[in-house]
């Protein structure tokens, strides 16, 4: 259902998005012109190939190559659910794409619904230009951009079927406070990393997770009241999308 939604929505709009596109500003990346860590490291500010793409430094080197660790640790102690991966023990493919900024594709204001359609349209194309599919559709794409205050993540059909929509909403509110403060973002994003993997390992408890150093919100509308624009991206993006 989730894939079908992005395709519909993309199908109205890639008239709009052209690959003539150059940014004059290295911080705003036009979905053409975002770097691909597997085929050109150097861009997405890797040494070599690599599942993590940071072409503005958002992260450090050092943090980068601890989520390329993670990211291949659930590759190899998961399975996806068809014959390619298990007969070559495979697991999950996950990638991340950091960035300052996204060009709006949509051609609308900034606001906060718009900049919630313009991110899934933005890893929808991404995750077509790196090829980001599998033999099963096994894949997930993890898409942060600061200025835009979003943190989205995209799942092939087959990934989709483990990691439902409403595990992504819950795990990147549990993770939200990390993206509030620049120097914990790598670790928010190790975090979502770790509980996707538990999900997909089928040994994830949101009561043993917890927050990591952080304390869970109350769920009432004063708690809710007190979020930040992160968190409130999720919650409508669900109540559009899903």
């Amino acid at each position: 259902m989730m894939l079908n939604i992005v395709l519909a929505v993309t199908v109205a709009l890639l008239p709009r998005v052209t690959s003539q596109y150059r940014s004059s500003d290295p911080r705003v990346w036009h979905v053409n012109q975002y770097p691909d860590p597997w085929w050109f490291p150097e861009q997405c500010n890797r040494d070599n190939k690599s599942a993590v793409c940071d072409p503005n430094g958002i992260i450090t080197k050092q943090q980068a190559n601890d989520i390329d660790r993670l990211i291949e640790a659930v590759a190899v102690d998961t399975r996806c659910p068809c014959y390619d991966c298990v007969s070559n023990q495979r697991g999950y493919v996950i990638r991340v794409a950091l960035m300052h900024q996204m060009e709006n594709l949509l051609e609308e204001d900034g606001e906060i619904m718009e900049r919630l359609k313009n991110a899934r349209l933005f890893a929808y194309l991404l995750t077509k230009r790196w090829k980001l599919t599998g033999n099963c559709n096994e894949t997930v794409l993890i898409v942060y951009s600061k200025a835009d205050n979003v943190l989205y993540t995209m799942t092939g059909t087959s990934a989709g079927r483990a990691l439902k929509d409403n595990l992504i909403v819950e795990i990147s509110v549990d993770v939200r406070p990390f993206f509030d403060d620049e120097d914990t973002i790598a670790e928010g994003i190790k975090e979502m990393i770790k509980r996707y993997r538990a999900v997909f390992k089928k040994t994830y408890s949101r009561a043993e997770a917890g927050t990591g150093s952080f304390h869970r919100e109350r769920d009432n509308s004063a708690g809710l009241a007190t979020l930040s624009t992160v968190l409130c991206l999720f919650t409508m993006t669900m109540l559009i999308f899903s």
